[in-house]
């Protein structure tokens, strides 16, 4: 499997700071910055590390603060650079979970473990 820890949090980023972008496609991003200071090694890119980021929060409360737009997580991998099922991933968004159901768009939320063509799903988005 391919990962790429670093897009994931560019593209919720990008969304929290730009209201113009219509919707989010993550494939292969860290799950969560919790999991990476889980153990004493630390397995990803150092350009990855926000200084202090645990302080205000984690990829799963900035997935929340984009509610309602849509938001698809694919193939998310942990601190290990391992891969994270569908199910744990749920289990880490739990805010972001909340945040949707909250906003009346729970089906916006989309977290899999497999891989879909982000092409076709943004433009059912749009």
């Amino acid at each position: 499997k391919w990962s790429e820890p670093l897009g994931g949090l560019l593209a919720l980023l990008g969304a929290l700071y730009e209201d113009d972008i219509c919707a989010v496609y993550v494939r292969g991003g860290l799950s969560d910055f919790q999991s990476v200071v889980a153990e004493q090694f630390v397995y990803i890119p150092h350009d990855v590390v926000v200084p202090g980021v645990l302080t205000f929060g984690d990829l799963p409360d900035l997935a929340a603060a984009i509610a309602p737009r849509p938001l698809r997580l694919d193939n998310l991998v942990d601190g290990f650079n391992r891969l994270r099922s569908a199910g744990h991933v749920r289990s880490v968004y739990r805010p972001a979970v909340q945040s949707y159901k909250d906003a009346d768009a729970a089906d916006k939320l989309v977290i899999d473990d497999a891989t879909h063509p982000a092409s076709r799903w943004l433009l059912e988005q749009l």
